[in-house]
């Protein structure tokens, strides 16, 4: 019997890889983890004695060592996957916008500034996964203070960590809506129709002069845009350099614009020197060291 056994043995041998080996089941078997990478199938009128045919019998099957590999290249598919799909939606979010790349991470904490948007994304992303729609309350937030720091890229921030979720965000500023809209012969809904698809839109740049009475066809364009984000609930973060003050204003043409969005805002000041000045000082020294010294 052990003979026949050994016949069948070099039998099935002749079909192994390397890595592989016969076991006294006369299956093969994987080297590494010891599991066979066959088995026989298992209607009893299968079976026969001929080595040949007992051989025909068997079907492949994964061994430990394949499974986990599967396993490996399945979690690399869905990895591959979600950083496509993250980087089409920062891409629909930003375009060519230079805050594609800003990230709390690498940016200092301003006054705890900082860190007050940081636990809003982290909020806000908390209560998409637990189910709960942000657009069930439509909370924003409303950064102000003077130009240059830092308001418009704390609220990429909070755009970037989002999309990093799985968010729909969308980032523009005020100026080139308006723009559009003109650009769209005047066509508000199709435009804002796009907007309310959004889990978030970023407002950038909510000028004093787009809501005055003095300007009519861009503050009611404002307006248009403000309102059906309100209406709809969709949380805005709006960054603006308009004063407290002014924003608090209860009379005048911008009073409408200025209380939809306080209605639905959180108000952010945000305190410091112009960033962009400073910077540029910063490298105009490392410019004329440059010129001058020589390194």
């Amino acid at each position: 019997m052990s003979d026949f056994l050994e016949v069948m043995k070099r039998d099935v041998q002749n079909d192994c890889k390397p890595g592989e080996y016969v076991g006294d089941d006369l299956l093969i078997h994987c080297s590494k983890c010891g599991e066979p990478k066959q088995e026989l199938l298992k209607d009893p009128r299968e079976y026969r004695c001929t080595p040949n045919l007992l051989h025909k019998k068997a079907v492949p099957r994964l061994c430990r060592c394949d499974r986990e590999a599967g396993e490996e290249q399945r979690i690399a598919a869905v990895k591959r996957e979600r950083e496509k799909a993250t980087k089409e939606a920062r891409d629909d979010c930003f375009g060519s916008n230079s805050y594609i790349t800003a990230r709390f991470d690498d940016k200092e904490d301003m006054g705890g500034i900082a860190k007050a948007c940081y636990n809003y994304a982290e909020r806000f992303t908390e209560k998409m996964k637990s189910g709960e729609s942000p657009k069930e309350s439509g909370v924003g937030i409303l950064l102000y203070g003077p130009i240059g720091t830092g308001k418009t890229y704390l609220a990429a921030c909070i755009a970037n960590k989002l999309i990093d979720s799985g968010r729909k965000v969308k980032f523009t500023s005020l100026p080139s809506l308006c723009d559009r809209i003109t650009g769209n012969f005047g066509n508000v809904d199709s435009v804002l129709d796009e907007l309310s698809r959004y889990d978030l839109v970023v407002l950038d740049e909510l000028r004093k002069d787009e809501t005055e009475s003095s300007n009519p066809k861009v503050s009611d364009r404002v307006y248009r845009i403000i309102d059906r984000l309100y209406s709809n609930k969709v949380p805005m973060i709006v960054t603006t350099n308009i004063t407290a003050e002014d924003l608090n204003k209860r009379d005048g043409a911008a009073y409408r614009i200025y209380s939809r969005i306080l209605g639905r805002c959180v108000l952010i000041e945000v305190k410091g020197e112009d960033r962009r000045i400073k910077d540029s000082e910063t490298n105009k020294a490392n410019l004329m060291g440059v010129i001058f010294d020589g390194h």
